[in-house]
């Protein structure tokens, strides 16, 4: 029988499970001087989808074998958001007070990338004053924050198409 389940129970659960993952990640990356190591940004974006779609698959479970992709984007998004605010102000407590040198780091590792890639000097020039104005906290969380539901949405549409089951028609 279909029984109406909101949404935001495992949304939170899994959003958080994914947020603390991830901060854990990080932790792990920063411990082993890996945080610029770029085939490692891979493992977060596979464990987002790993954790959006158990979150739909466990509602869908919890509605007794049912449920539509519109609910299924929702509960995506939602996961996606609240592990990204939780992962947010971890980048901020990480790069404003455990290690501010980090984000120092970071532009200098943009910069290196710039000239790699053969741009001419103020072409480097431009582009490192945005990535300067990027490193403000606040800026960064809201980028962050209001950036992860483009992630949330593909990857609960994805699991959404998977997993989506409508309950039977009942006629009373």
């Amino acid at each position: 029988m279909y029984t109406p389940v909101s949404v935001f129970r495992n949304s939170l659960k899994y959003g958080l499970i994914l947020g603390m993952i991830s901060i854990l990640y990080v932790i792990i990356l920063y411990v082993f001087d890996q945080l610029f190591n770029y085939w490692l940004t891979f493992i977060p974006i596979i464990l987002t989808y790993i954790l959006v779609h158990l979150g739909i698959k466990e509602h869908k479970s919890d509605q007794g074998g049912f449920i539509d992709l519109g609910k299924a984007i929702i509960i995506g998004l939602l996961v996606v958001v609240i592990s990204s605010v939780l992962i947010s102000l971890f980048d901020i407590t990480l790069k404003q007070v455990i290690d501010p040198d980090l984000a120092k780091m970071e532009l200098l590792k943009a910069e290196e990338l710039l000239v790699n890639m053969g741009m001419d000097e103020d072409q480097i020039e431009q582009n490192m004053k945005m990535q300067e104005r990027f490193q403000h906290p606040i800026v960064r969380f809201l980028v962050s924050v209001l950036g992860s539901p483009c992630t949330g949405i593909i990857f609960a549409l994805i699991a959404g198409l998977i997993l989506q089951k409508a309950p039977p028609y009942s006629n009373p």
